[in-house]
């Protein structure tokens, strides 16, 4: 018993300061953020050969998780879903406005 005792103090203060640590410099997020960055570069690739010859950014985080944290700017971040939401409400006022794109065709109404 009292070599459980022994341990116990040293190994709760490590923990605590770890937990200190992480909480005040954010290393285990860091950390996952610093492997997902690693894994990004192939997962577009993967999506841009599933695509063919033409695809955009748009397309590619119609396959990511909407989920995933994509952004990060003073203290806020946006997920991929949230960028795709954010997207098509840009994409819905162009298009109300009168703006299309080059591949857009006009709708019998426009014409």
């Amino acid at each position: 018993m009292e070599a459980i005792s022994q341990y116990a103090i040293p190994v709760a203060a490590a923990t605590v300061g770890a937990m200190y640590l992480d909480a005040k410099h954010h290393i285990v997020k860091d950390l996952r953020d610093y492997n997902a960055k690693k894994k990004m570069p192939k997962a577009i690739a993967e999506v841009g050969k599933s695509l063919g010859d033409y695809w955009t950014l748009y397309h590619a985080i119609e396959f990511l998780d909407p989920e995933l944290e994509a952004f990060w700017f003073e203290g806020r971040s946006w997920k991929y879903g949230d960028v795709r939401r954010e997207a098509d409400k840009l994409a819905r006022w162009f298009l109300d406005q009168g703006i299309r794109t080059r591949g857009t065709p006009l709708t019998e109404s426009e014409c």
